[in-house]
């Protein structure tokens, strides 16, 4: 069965691929009777009789599951379980060449957990890695789209790739998750800006087209991340 994470456009290009009578070969996530999952390796192409009909398709698979889990461990960040820096650094300039092709708006939201060092002198630092468990799935549980990715960037630094038709609704997004974080009210004495923990966010919203690689868009969003905390942390501040 098609497992519900399995980007659209994957199907759509084998379909399109072997209806023009050629090979497809790719990687395709399934899912088992029991909810779980399992990957696959497949290679699907075209059968003809002897009168060169299309008669149907022969399709070569390979479980390759194993090979997945190993990748997906590699790309993971090890507390939190969301994805790490090396993954960032791999798939953001692909998200951005993609958005591109699309003319498509790239939105990145760069963020710090709010005064997190004091946090962690005063409460100790298995509780500080609680909280970084706590405000990760509170990023993943804010992202719906299988095209929109949460990553723990280095420390209290996290970062958020997700599309939005238009910037407005960018501005939406980040101001909804800001809320989303203080509303976890994990009680923060120390932080200053509220008496939860909360984060500082830096938004960038911009089309593809004017982007001209990773490095620019992730400049703009860390100083105006700067700026927010310099304004007084607990907000977000865009270029919009």
């Amino acid at each position: 069965m098609k497992h519900p994470d399995t980007k659209k456009e994957i199907h759509d290009n084998l379909w399109k691929t072997i209806t023009e009578d050629k090979i497809y070969n790719g990687e395709i996530k399934n899912r088992k009777k029991d909810g779980g999952c399992f990957w696959v390796k497949v290679s699907v192409s075209t059968d003809y009789n002897e009168e060169g009909e299309k008669i149907g398709y022969t399709a070569i698979k390979e479980n390759i599951t194993d090979k997945k889990i190993i990748e997906e461990i590699s790309i993971r960040d090890g507390l939190t379980n969301i994805y790490n820096r090396r993954h960032f650094n791999e798939i953001f300039p692909k998200l951005i060449n993609s958005a591109r092709r699309k003319g498509e708006l790239v939105s990145f939201l760069l963020m710090d957990i709010d005064h997190f060092k004091q946090y962690n002198d005063n409460y100790g630092h298995q509780m500080g890695d609680n909280v970084l468990i706590s405000f990760a799935r509170c990023l993943k549980n804010s992202i719906k789209r299988a095209d929109d990715y949460a990553f723990r960037l280095g420390g209290e630094e996290f970062g958020i790739i997700f599309k939005c038709e238009t910037k407005e609704k960018a501005i939406e997004f980040a101001d909804r998750l800001r809320k989303n974080i203080e509303d976890l009210q994990i009680i923060h004495d120390f932080n200053g800006a509220s008496k939860f923990i909360t984060a500082s966010i830096g938004l960038v919203c911009k089309n593809a087209n004017d982007i001209n690689d990773m490095d620019e868009i992730y400049k703009e969003a860390d100083d105006l991340l700067y700026k927010a905390k310099e304004e007084g942390r607990n907000r977000v501040v865009h270029n919009l």
